[in-house]
């Protein structure tokens, strides 16, 4: 794994990118910046074997290097009839509009046998159809559509979804309690700190970002899918981040 020193050494200028530099280390950066995505790789096996359907759509939207897609794939067996009652005829969908994660991700998978069929998909998300879907996952990526784009984003996963399926929604969000806010971005900043990033790191990090991620807070995530019709748990929080389970109900 190729060590995250983007901004160690020199000042970047311009926005944050998810460009070939930012491909080449995003495993360790993740993984050293965002405190619960250990947790939803180790656990998304989990929802795979609970929630996707037979003869059905999975959709991996910002898929980035294809690890939540890879590791929902292995979860399935190579060989589903002599198992029992597991899924069948499942199609996967990964979705990003940066090449150099599409390019990536696509190597890694092409050496691992499946009877699943994966299909990358070079492209915004917001073109691409979903459909017959038992399970769409978004890691990270409704923070960075405008704001005014958000609901109807995900207005489209619940027409996509089947009844039943779920909608795997991961954000970092801000706390509407100004003084809360404050302590725990403090704290997320510690643990950058402790997974080895410097100070200097850190602030050079926030400036790239924070014009091209705006956060909503827990509350508006949650108003905004139950408003176009879901049921939600939250089943993933650590510190100002959070994975959501929004189920589309039952007809």
């Amino acid at each position: 794994m190729t060590k995250d020193n983007i901004y160690a050494d020199q000042d970047i200028p311009g926005d944050f990118q998810f460009n070939d530099v930012v491909a080449e280390v995003f495993p360790d950066m993740i993984q050293r910046s965002v405190p619960i995505y250990q947790a939803i790789l180790d656990n998304i096996q989990l929802l795979g074997h609970r929630y996707i359907q037979e003869q059905s759509n999975v959709y991996d939207l910002g898929c980035s290097l294809g690890a939540m897609t890879f590791a929902l794939r292995q979860s399935l067996p190579l060989k589903p009839e002599r198992l029992g009652a597991v899924p069948q005829k499942v199609n996967f969908y990964a979705v990003d509009n940066s090449a150099p994660m599409i390019q990536r991700a696509q190597l890694k998978l092409a050496g691992y046998q499946s009877n699943y069929p994966t299909t990358f998909v070079l492209d915004n998300i917001e073109n691409v159809q979903i459909t017959n879907a038992s399970m769409v996952i978004m890691n990270f990526v409704l923070q960075f559509f405008k704001p005014q784009d958000r609901y109807a984003q995900l207005e489209r996963i619940y027409a996509g979804l089947n009844p039943g399926g779920v909608l795997v929604l991961s954000e970092k969000f801000t706390n509407p309690n100004a003084y809360a806010e404050e302590q725990i971005k403090q704290l997320h900043w510690d643990f950058k700190a402790k997974n080895g990033y410097s100070q200097l790191e850190i602030e050079r990090k926030r400036n790239a970002i924070e014009n091209v991620m705006i956060l909503d807070s827990l509350p508006e995530h949650l108003a905004r899918l139950e408003q176009i019709g879901f049921e939600v748990v939250i089943w993933q929080l650590g510190f100002n981040f959070c994975s959501i389970l929004a189920f589309k109900p039952q007809k």
